[in-house]
């Protein structure tokens, strides 16, 4: 192969990659074939790393600062490993990562309406310009498809945060019937248990279902706080059923405050029947004292008073006879 072959092989060639061609000799022989099978496959390694042909100022920097200067030795081209020469001029005198980002950029626009119409999708909105010239990049480069895109954009906090609001916001009207299902009947139960405290009318039984309210509101705002769709699979089913466990405490803790109040209530009615029968008992005493007080005494009185003062009088001569 002739210089002049060479040249014509690769038009990128500029003129003085071309004398220096010349300074050869005439004819390059086997070494020509080496050495355009070498700029061949530097154009094919920097495509692969970058994702672009070089242009002919970057394969012209190649060919006199590497291939020649490097692979030819005087006086008897040899040319040797071209691959692994041309990856390390590559990497030592390019920014791999920017000549791919660059190249992916110029190339996302014919990707942008695919980028789009996935993100769409997947979020729900627009793409952003990053997130164009991000994936319209990785697309036009192969490097990931439409379908890996979306896969990826679903494990973003925004598309879990997405799922989670909608899944809580579908969950949350069959929540609330649950909730009105379960205030009616623990509504009923709740004015039984004050009825059988004389209370049925009684405004504690108001604030008792006011706060029966409070409470189940305040539930199911805790519960659909700590709630996501990856929790049950998006089977709200399932989130429901969970829910009614966190019911079933709320009736534990209310039976719990009634009963202790039915106790309370329980105990101050015996005090009070207690009071009762003492004040009953001394209304009867006070009753006989006055009989007593306006009759004549009799003679039973009379031997009553003379036992107890005798008693009286003994019981004082002993303590008397002790103290001596």
């Amino acid at each position: 192969m002739t210089w002049n072959d060479l040249a014509n092989a690769h038009p990128e060639l500029d003129q003085e990659s071309i004398k220096l061609l010349q300074n050869q000799g005439a004819n390059l022989g086997t070494s020509g074939d080496q050495l355009s099978n070498g700029l061949d496959v530097f154009k094919t390694s920097f495509k692969n790393t970058s994702g672009r042909d070089p242009t002919a100022e970057e394969l012209n920097g190649y060919f006199k600062k590497s291939l020649l200067s490097q692979w030819l030795e005087p006086g008897n081209l040899n040319y040797t490993d071209a691959t692994a020469g041309a990856n390390n001029y590559i990497n030592n005198n390019f920014d791999v990562t920017k000549l791919r980002q660059d190249y992916q950029k110029s190339q996302s626009p014919q990707q942008y309406d695919a980028v789009n119409k996935v993100v769409s999708s997947v979020l729900g909105r627009q793409a952003t310009q990053d997130e164009l010239d991000h994936y319209g990049g990785l697309l036009s480069s192969g490097q990931a498809d439409a379908y890996q895109i979306g896969d990826f954009l679903k494990s973003t906090p925004e598309y879990q945060n997405a799922q989670d609001t909608n899944f809580r916001q579908g969950v949350d009207t069959q929540l609330q019937a649950s909730d009105t299902n379960f205030f009616n009947t623990q509504k009923g139960n709740i004015a039984q248990q004050y009825a059988q405290m004389g209370r049925a009318t009684s405004p504690a039984l108001d604030v008792a279902l006011t706060q029966l309210a409070s409470q189940l509101n305040s539930n199911r705002g805790n519960y659909l706080a700590q709630l996501s769709a990856s929790q049950y699979g998006g089977n709200k089913a399932a989130a429901l059923g969970g829910y009614q466990n966190t019911q079933n405490q709320v009736q534990g803790q209310i039976n719990q405050n009634t009963q202790n109040q039915y106790q309370q209530y329980q105990n101050s009615l015996a005090r009070l029947n207690s009071t009762q029968d003492y004040n009953r008992q001394s209304q009867d005493f006070q009753r006989y004292a006055d009989q007593m007080n306006n009759r004549n005494p009799s003679w039973m009185d009379y031997l009553n008073a003379g036992v107890n003062a005798g008693k009286g009088i003994a019981q004082g001569s002993a303590a008397v006879a002790t103290m001596m």
